[in-house]
């Protein structure tokens, strides 16, 4: 294979909301890297997951397929090796497939490894993987389980980190989710995922065209910046949280709903907004060492989440929800030949897939749920799709630009007009049933 062929950089950040950005207008949050990016490529400014909730939306976006089609509905899943991957594709047409981070395609799981080399990695189609342990699953950890608690322990900073987490999560909810960490950033874990990416850059052939996947922890609850970072947000006004007269019906949501004062949901964006601070600064640091290296001009560079996060809307917070808080998800894509600009049209995590496989020049596989967004990048065509899906084991939901229609399993449906009502606020199902009939036939 060529060596000419385009590179290909794909950043995931964890429970990213799609508001908390500059380019996206947010003056709460300072974002100036990531909007360097948006600034030299499309914008994508109704791009939603297809699951609120980390592995099915990874797994869908690995496979291409909704995640109902591949039986992936709750966290506790794996990828089946059924299915076909983007990363075997692009492996198996001459480029080298690396990751680093937390990649969540197989979910159970004790051990990363404290390489960071878990086999069924190399099945997936990576060729260097780098799986770095969750933040949760580092935090219990009294000994090394993969690579980044390898790292604190040779620093002789494990049983600290281990301590303090151990007496944060025996705290109340409150103090457990805002609680800065006490290690330096220079420790941080996703500080740790940047320098593996920036060695990884540093040392990457040039024989080969290359892939490379990072996923950050971040900004993914517990919101624990260094103080040095949560210190520049202390005083810093935040939006203000959705609130709804009317009580959300669906006993699933009633039953995730926390009590916090205002003063507590202000100090959790703070935090928030603080740690998207920390993660725009370690991807302005992959973004230098592209430039060091000589790559950036031939390699594309794709941003993206997950999904979202609730943070106090309707007393919620983190995901699971099919809100827009939850489910709107960033989007944008920069690289040779892509003007910059910003499309409105709908668009599903899934739909990157096809796309990575468009812009890498190699044939997908016939049976796809994911859309390329290749012809909207090339200028040649400006219609995508009418409406998107996302999903979890309790609901399912459909979103068009005007109406968004939830139907929860055992439990009541929701219908919104988002014309009228963007926060979703009032339901109309009851008066309006028609439409959410119409709007199941995208099931």
């Amino acid at each position: 294979m060529s060596p000419q062929r385009p590179n290909i950089l794909m950043i995931m950040l964890d429970q990213l909301r799609f508001d908390y950005l500059g380019y996206n207008g947010a003056k709460h949050v300072d974002t100036p890297n990531i909007d360097v990016l948006a600034k030299n490529g499309m914008v994508f400014s109704n791009c939603f997951t297809n699951a609120p909730v980390c592995a099915p939306a990874r797994i869908g976006l690995a496979t291409g397929m909704h995640p109902s089609h591949i039986g992936v509905l709750d966290n506790q899943v794996s990828l089946s090796l059924n299915y076909r991957t983007y990363y075997q594709s692009l492996r198996d047409n001459g480029y080298q497939v690396d990751f680093v981070g937390k990649l969540d395609l197989a979910k159970v799981t004790d051990s990363d490894g404290v390489r960071g080399e878990r086999p069924c990695n190399y099945s997936y189609g990576f060729t260097k993987p780098f799986e770095v342990e969750g933040k949760r699953e580092a935090a219990r950890a009294i000994e090394p389980i993969g690579p980044y608690t390898q790292y604190l322990k040779e620093k002789g900073v494990l049983a600290g980190f281990h301590a303090r987490k151990e007496e944060l999560r025996r705290a109340d909810y409150f103090n457990g989710l805002t609680e800065c960490s006490h290690l330096e950033t220079e420790d941080y874990i996703d500080t740790f995922v940047a320098n593996r990416v920036i060695k990884t850059i540093y040392d990457m052939e040039q024989d080969f065209p290359w892939y490379l996947q990072v996923n950050f922890l971040g900004p993914h609850d517990p919101f624990d910046p260094p103080e040095v970072y949560a210190d520049i947000y202390a005083d810093r006004q935040m939006p203000v949280s959705i609130i709804s007269k009317e009580e959300k019906s669906s006993n699933w949501v009633k039953r995730k709903k926390k009590t916090l004062s205002e003063e507590q949901q202000l100090r959790a964006k703070q935090q928030y907004a603080a740690y998207i601070r920390l993660l725009d600064e370690q991807i302005g640091r992959i973004i230098d060492a592209l430039k060091m290296k000589g790559s950036l001009e031939s390699t594309y560079i794709i941003l993206t989440s997950d999904h979202g996060d609730m943070l106090g809307d309707f007393s919620l917070f983190g995901k699971h929800m099919p809100y827009e808080s939850a489910i709107h998800i960033p989007l944008l894509i920069s690289g040779p030949k892509i003007s910059s600009g910003i499309c409105e049209e709908l668009v599903e995590l899934i739909d990157v897939n096809p796309t990575i496989q468009d812009l890498a020049g190699i044939s997908q596989q016939p049976i796809m749920d994911g859309k390329s967004l290749a012809s909207i990048l090339s200028g040649q065509s400006k219609k995508h799709r009418d409406a998107i899906i996302s999903e979890e084991r309790n609901f399912r939901c459909v979103r068009t630009r005007r109406y968004k229609y939830i139907e929860y399993y055992n439990d009541k449906s929701e219908l919104y007009d988002l014309y009228e009502d963007p926060c979703e606020l009032i339901n109309i199902y009851h008066d309006h049933y028609y439409i959410a009939k119409r709007l199941s036939e995208f099931f």
